[in-house]
């Protein structure tokens, strides 16, 4: 590995540290550089999520970075995850990272936090689950594997949501398109 990704990479450990390893801290940290989202939320009194907020990628991004969004957004229908893709100027250059925060629910417990980091051009950097007492640097990315009580989900380049999917566009039942971002409802919502 050459010494701009060990530079990257320090640069993204020391930002999990800031946040005490918690993803959530690190995307509210990150949040003016945000580039796309999914989000799942609440939006009655079920306890469960009930809606799913899309926030497209509008931006030029290399296609291996959108290629890991895609991933990332495909997984969350089957293992609940809210996804985050943020651009990061570190050391001068273009960064991307990742994020991916299982959900937890009544009944669900997919809780993981992962981060995915790749270069400007989109070559893979590193991967890692922010874990205070296990830190360390993957060098393959992130497959359903990674989501703790997850079912047996396996993305390829050409997988398909199936019925199995936890939530997606079919399932929908109202979607209000609010041109880069979009709100999925879903039927089990209890809102009027």
């Amino acid at each position: 590995m050459n010494g701009n990704y060990q530079q990257v990479r320090a640069f993204y450990q020391h930002q999990l540290l800031l946040s005490d390893y918690e993803i959530g801290g690190l995307s509210k940290g990150f949040a003016d550089s945000r580039i796309a989202r999914i989000e799942l939320g609440r939006l009655g009194n079920s306890g469960l999520f009930d809606s799913v907020e899309m926030e497209l990628i509008v931006v030029d991004v290399p296609s291996p970075v959108r290629k890991a969004f895609d991933r990332h957004a495909w997984l969350s229908k089957y293992c609940l995850s809210n996804v985050c893709l943020f651009r990061v100027p570190v050391a001068g250059q273009v960064t991307y990272a990742l994020t991916a925060l299982g959900y937890v629910s009544d009944g669900w417990d997919g809780f993981c936090q992962l981060l995915e980091i790749f270069d400007h051009t989109g070559v893979f950097v590193g991967a890692t689950k922010a874990e205070a007492d296990n830190f360390t640097w993957l060098t393959v990315p992130f497959n359903g594997d990674a989501f703790p009580g997850s079912p047996d989900v396996h993305w390829t380049p050409t997988a398909t949501v199936d019925e199995n999917a936890l939530w997606s566009v079919e399932k929908a039942m109202r979607i209000e398109d609010q041109g880069k971002m979009a709100r999925l409802k879903f039927p089990w919502a209890d809102i009027a």
